[in-house]
């Protein structure tokens, strides 16, 4: 299930409209599927900063689409 959020500084809204940003947020099971891994993988992967979470207030985490879509599909063009 994908869940559509805004985010601003500091505090996380959910909402299908915001005038800051839009971005499509991933549980960690999501993303788990998407490299057929094991949630806790991406997890651990998230505290060990390999991938980039976003930590909800109720201390869940979540996962921009946007980077978990570059890590699946790097752009050649962006490699320096």
């Amino acid at each position: 299930m994908l869940h559509e959020w805004c985010l601003t500084p500091r505090v996380v809204i959910r909402t299908v409209w915001c005038m800051t940003s839009r971005a499509t947020l991933l549980t960690a099971a999501e993303v788990a599927q998407e490299f057929r891994l094991d949630p806790e993988t991406i997890r651990r992967w998230a505290r060990e900063g390999r991938i980039q979470a976003i930590t909800l207030p109720s201390g869940l985490w979540r996962f921009r689409r946007e980077d978990i879509e570059a890590l699946i599909n790097p752009d050649p063009e962006r490699a320096t």
